[in-house]
């Protein structure tokens, strides 16, 4: 009967430590999102280039209409349209905004998990 109670105390401390076990935490780290307007004087390029914390830069290119003022500036909604649709998706994927940087034609996100 003792043997028995010995093994019954042993196998609850057993358990009890197993609750206490170190979980794996996920990965953590930064991501990137950049936009930035190139140009050289008559042609001009929109780019959107993510940086992942585990991955290869990710690019895609937002049509840039040019002309008048106001496909210009369409444009530029665009970007940030496709900005903003970006800096959610990856919020629901649990990355928070840390830091906004802007310079000239180009900002930048970091993005921290």
């Amino acid at each position: 009967m003792k043997k028995l109670i010995l093994f019954a105390a042993l196998l609850l401390v057993a358990a009890g430590s197993w609750a206490f076990y170190p979980k794996t935490a996920e990965p953590a780290g930064y991501m990137m999102l950049r936009s930035q307007l190139i140009g050289n004087g008559f042609s001009f390029k929109v780019l959107l280039s993510v940086y992942p914390a585990d991955g290869p830069v990710q690019n895609q290119e937002i049509p840039v209409k040019l002309g008048t003022t106001d496909k210009a500036l369409a444009s530029v909604e665009m970007l940030r349209t496709t900005e903003l649709r970006k800096l959610n998706e990856y919020r629901q994927a649990g990355w928070h905004l840390a830091q906004v940087m802007q310079s000239g034609t180009e900002t930048i996100y970091i993005l921290e998990k």
